[in-house]
């Protein structure tokens, strides 16, 4: 080598290799996780206490990225009750766009939903009258998980009849799961749950052999004396 020339090295000689960052966990991971779990429980109170549309939305939007599979089922559960008796106004509810940008979130934390947040989820879009394309995978995936592990309880299972009556959503196999699940835990069904079980089916025309007088049976047992007016009407619609 001449003098003052650099000598050569190997490839990669001398720089430092990066360090891969390593997992949280112990004590530390406990804490993040404690903390988070803290901000979603916060932003599910507000939401739960939220006296309008526009807060509903105003928190979703601002807390859009630390908000989990409860928040974002809360939030829709939360409007729906909201403009159930709004009728006027839910279109504008519906073209607004962080509204739209709830239901991408719904889509993105689907899979995470428990059966009660499904349940839920489902009674928001058939309370709204609202049933975009996007939602029909993601939420029918998480119904077909539940009744699979058999996780729904009989209010679940009533309000998805009722849902997806509403919504004119007819995913017979599922409702075939529904209807076995249902006359499986008769003794547990409310007048409401009768009612809705019953007035969905019929509503969607799908035949069962068993739920009908399995039905029949529980309210004969004393809970037809229980059934409001809107029951006794569901009821003998169907």
């Amino acid at each position: 080598l001449s003098r003052g020339a650099a000598a050569p090295r190997c490839a990669g000689a001398g720089e430092p290799s990066a360090v891969q960052p390593e997992p949280v966990g112990g004590p530390i991971g406990a804490l993040v996780d404690a903390v988070a779990a803290s901000r979603c429980g916060a932003i599910n109170q507000r939401l739960v206490e939220a006296s309008g549309r526009d807060a509903v939305l105003a928190l979703t939007t601002e807390s859009a990225k630390l908000m989990n599979a409860v928040n974002v089922a809360t939030a829709m559960h939360r409007l729906a009750t909201l403009e159930k008796k709004r009728r006027a106004e839910r279109d504008v509810l519906l073209r607004d766009p962080r509204f739209e940008a709830l239901l991408d979130s719904v889509v993105g934390r689907a899979a995470e939903f428990n059966a009660r947040q499904t349940a839920d989820v489902l009674w928001s879009c058939a309370t709204l009258r609202h049933w975009p394309p996007l939602l029909l995978k993601p939420l029918l995936l998480r119904v077909v998980y539940h009744l699979e592990r058999q996780t729904f309880e009989p209010h679940h299972l009533s309000v998805m009849s009722w849902a997806f009556a509403t919504l004119e959503c007819k995913p017979v196999r599922l409702l075939e799961d529904i209807d076995r699940q249902a006359c499986a835990v008769s003794r547990e069904l409310s007048p409401q749950n009768c009612a809705n079980l019953l007035w969905g089916f019929a509503k969607l025309r799908q035949p069962s052999a068993e739920l009908l007088p399995v039905v029949a049976a529980r309210l004969e047992s004393g809970l037809l004396d229980e059934c409001k007016p809107v029951e006794v009407s569901d009821l003998a619609y169907a």
